[in-house]
């Protein structure tokens, strides 16, 4: 049996962290697997009124304290990034020494064939390699959730300075990384602008493994949200690009449904004045219940008739459209850039209608209509989502760490 240890965020209390939900994922197949031995490191949250994101045996935790951040204004945020400028990318040296130090009594109690670390957070990564190079651990993979190199910086931050930078500490982790897992579609940027020398041979590219078959739901008070008699449509996560919103109620006004649909937004990013102006444009109706444990939203997943997504970043992938594939509904992509890794990926599932926001509203109205006409009540079979999307599963990442574990 191999001894697994997962650097993590906020495991099992994650749930408003995509880069725990994945982990949690990953552990949770490899802890079904009788080769494998998993523990976790992870920060202590203040879990009052939380549900854990999910609750895993035979998974050794091992949990470290987190220094809680009062809430910062807008303004003492682009303070702090300001200041943090000398040292970018890293944010806090206290918080990779803290949880340095942490991390090394663990590695050194306990012997670990394998040390998986995953960015974000920026320091479970730097850490990991930091162990390597003082030759605390022997084994290093490294996850690449959001990359480095190559990830747009905020605006204050010059894009050549940052690039470097980027370029630098990237080079370090993996100079020290046995293995490095990016995300496939950061595959066109490595394509475009060359690997890093030392990480050819070490990268490979996986999916967000996120496809994974629904589970038994669990009763939920957010039910009531999903309207009979309507084509209820659900959005959940951040909302990037608020922008998107009137535009979408716009379209949406013009279509043949538009007084039968109910939209329904688990998410941040839009405030709840946003949505009242909304609902007095919109002539069908809005739910916006706010962000909620992703626990409690999988009962309406199973309810709602249809899936959207907003644009954010052309190269980040959107996780929760691989959730919404794996309930085999309808699915509306949304985009306005045709380079938008989104677009390209989903189109490829049977029930997906991929929408430029940026051409024309009638053809965007019309091909929505047709789509709605032809695809309402209509689901994928599971397992033909999760061949269609291998790469997206956690068996992919299992495979991979079983390579490395049982290489002799």
């Amino acid at each position: 049996m191999k001894k697994i240890l997962f650097l993590t965020y906020v495991y099992p209390y994650g749930y408003y962290n995509a880069s725990a939900a994945c982990s949690t994922k990953i552990m949770k197949e490899l802890a079904e697997d009788a080769r494998f031995d998993v523990h976790c490191v992870s920060y202590i949250q203040d879990k009052k009124g939380h549900q854990p994101y999910a609750i895993i045996p035979n998974i050794t935790l091992h949990p470290i304290p987190l220094k809680k951040k009062p809430p910062k204004s807008r303004f003492w945020t682009h303070l702090q990034i300001l200041l943090t400028i000398p040292i970018y990318p890293i944010s806090s040296f206290c918080r990779i020494w803290s949880h340095y130090k942490a991390c090394k009594t663990i590695c050194e109690k306990e012997k670990f064939d394998l040390v998986v670390a995953q960015c974000y957070p920026e320091e479970s990564i730097i850490v990991g390699a930091i162990l390597k190079k003082h030759n605390i651990i022997d084994n290093l993979l490294v996850i690449f959730w959001d990359n480095i190199y190559g990830k747009k910086p905020a605006r204050v931050i010059p894009m050549k300075f940052a690039e470097r930078r980027q370029k630098k500490l990237e080079t370090f982790i993996a100079k020290y990384s046995d293995r490095l897992i990016s995300l496939y579609p950061l595959t066109k940027f490595h394509e475009h602008r060359g690997d890093l020398p030392v990480a050819v041979g070490k990268r490979s590219y996986l999916g967000i493994p996120s496809i994974i078959r629904p589970i038994p739901p669990v009763e939920t008070s957010y039910l009531s949200v999903v309207k009979e008699g309507k084509i209820n449509i659900l959005y959940s996560g951040s909302i990037v690009r608020p922008e998107f919103l009137p535009r979408l109620v716009e379209m949406l006004n013009r279509s043949n449904s538009a007084e039968k649909l109910n939209l329904i937004f688990f998410s941040k990013g839009y405030s709840e004045t946003g949505f009242n102006a909304l609902r007095s444009l919109f002539k069908g109706s809005i739910q916006s219940p706010g962000y909620v444990p992703v626990a409690e939203l999988l009962s309406v997943y199973r309810k709602v008739d249809a899936f959207v997504s907003f644009p954010g970043d052309v190269n980040s992938i959107c996780s929760k459209c691989y959730e919404y594939m794996s309930y085999s509904h309808p699915m509306i992509v949304l985009y306005d850039n045709p380079q938008d890794v989104n677009a390209n990926t989903f189109s490829k599932y049977p029930l997906c209608l991929t929408l430029n926001m940026s051409g024309s509203m009638d053809e965007a109205v019309e091909r929505f209509d047709i789509f709605i006409e032809k695809n309402l009540g209509k689901s994928v079979p599971f397992e033909t989502v999760e061949s269609m999307f291998l790469l997206d599963t956690p068996r992919a990442y299992v495979n991979l760490i079983g390579d490395m574990c049982y290489a002799d």
